[in-house]
Formats: C-alpha cells, structure tokens, sequence
C-alpha cells in the first residue's frame, strides 16, 4: 500500500464517517477519535513524538470523483504540551490530485 492508501484507510477506520453526492461527486466527511488525531499529526510532523498532545477536535473530508480520490482534506485542534505550558496547535492540510 502506498501512503496516501494507508492515511485514507487510517482516516476511514478510525472515526464516524457520513457521505453526500453531489453533481456526480462523493464527499465522506469524517469525525476523527483523539487516538487518530495524534496519529495523523505525528505521521505529518514526526517531531511532535516528543510532546504530549491533547487534540480536540478534528474533522477530515475526501471527495471521490469518476471513482477516484479527487481530494483529502483534514483539520485537527487542540493542543500540546510543552514544558510546562499548553500552547495552542492546528493542524489543516489540503491535497489535490489531478485527473
């Protein structure tokens, strides 16, 4: 499987997930647990393995076009612990993919 395979899968696996049509479209909009949170958010900056992270909420979306991923999107909030401060983190990222 190749990464964007394995983050799919991850984000269809680990969450509530809802789909609507539209215009020939399906968009999966997704709730994503706190364990797939940190998960995600480790995958996309490893560093964060080194903090103590209390996201959320997250919220995720991939839309299929002509039976292929068009698009993934996903938002997480929360925060991390550093030190002895919690500082306020988000974390948004938005893939496209050409046709």
């Amino acid at each position: 499987m190749d990464a964007v395979t394995n983050f799919v899968s991850l984000l269809c696996m680990e969450g509530e997930i809802s789909c609507t049509n539209e215009n020939d479209s399906f968009i999966y909009q997704l709730k994503l647990e706190p364990e797939t949170m940190e998960i995600l958010a480790q995958t996309l900056i490893p560093e964060l393995v080194n903090y103590t992270l209390d996201f959320t909420r997250g919220n995720g979306e991939i839309i299929l076009e002509k039976k292929s991923i068009s698009a993934i999107k996903m938002d997480i909030q929360g925060n991390i612990d550093i030190l002895i401060s919690k500082i306020p983190a988000s974390i948004s990222v938005g893939i496209e993919f050409e046709q």
